[in-house]
């Protein structure tokens, strides 16, 4: 069970698009340490997403930072991928520290 009050978010497609939509976004998960007991990612948070070993895609730098920021500032993320973004791995689960659940 997600503490209360869970923030959800979905389908930004970071990526393609507008630089304000990330910006908005940024703002509102830099907004939620004070007052989130939570945050459900319900997929598509990027457009493409997909980790190499030692390379992500850049364009969503800004927001893996307000998420790795949130999660420091003790709030729990739980994010279901979508069908854009299913490819994550270690940098979402361990460097960002979401409880990132692949797949159906």
């Amino acid at each position: 069970m997600l503490k209360s009050p869970c923030y959800v978010i979905s389908d930004a497609h970071l990526g393609v698009a507008s630089p304000e939509v990330e910006r908005a976004l940024v703002a509102f998960l830099r907004g939620l340490a004070d007052r989130a007991g939570s945050l459900l990612i319900n997929g598509d948070l990027f457009d493409f997403w997909f980790e190499w070993k030692s390379v992500i895609p850049r364009n969503s730098f800004r927001a893996l930072a307000a998420l790795a920021d949130l999660r420091e500032a003790g709030v729990p993320i739980v994010y279901v991928a979508g069908n854009h973004d299913c490819w994550g791995d270690d940098v979402l689960t361990k460097d960002i520290g979401v409880d990132y659940h692949p797949g159906h």
